[in-house]
């Protein structure tokens, strides 16, 4: 039980951090565009 307690929040943290970074990313390609255009 220790090693699934262990893996399984490890791996929901790597989904959420990938998420987060792939909805900065976009944000900021965004605003680029946005300043670039403008």
């Amino acid at each position: 039980m220790d090693m699934i307690d262990t893996t399984v929040p490890a791996a929901v943290l790597a989904i959420l951090l990938s998420v987060a970074d792939t909805v900065l990313a976009q944000r900021k390609r965004r605003k680029n565009s946005r300043r670039a255009r403008a």
